[in-house]
């Protein structure tokens, strides 16, 4: 399990919510949205704003999640310079 699932499925518990329906009100698919949390998925560049909309997320929440994806994007791009 990443961080990422473990900090989105937090934020459905709070919620008393399941996967699709986090999917449904971010406007993806249940299937994208289990392909981003295990790290299967690229991450997309609105993920972050519309979850901090959607679920009112605090400072540190926000803060972990945008460095999981400075972390995915550091690693995509030392893929590419290989």
């Amino acid at each position: 399990m990443t961080s990422l699932t473990r900090i989105l499925k937090i934020i459905r518990f709070d919620n008393d919510e399941i996967l699709f329906t986090m999917a449904r009100k971010l406007g993806i698919s249940s299937a994208y949205l289990s392909a981003i949390e295990n790290g299967k998925r690229e991450i997309p560049s609105d993920f972050v704003a519309k979850l901090t909309k959607l679920y009112s997320l605090d400072e540190k929440t926000i803060d972990q999640i945008n460095e999981i994806v400075a972390k995915k994007c550091k690693m995509l791009k030392s893929i590419f310079l290989l």
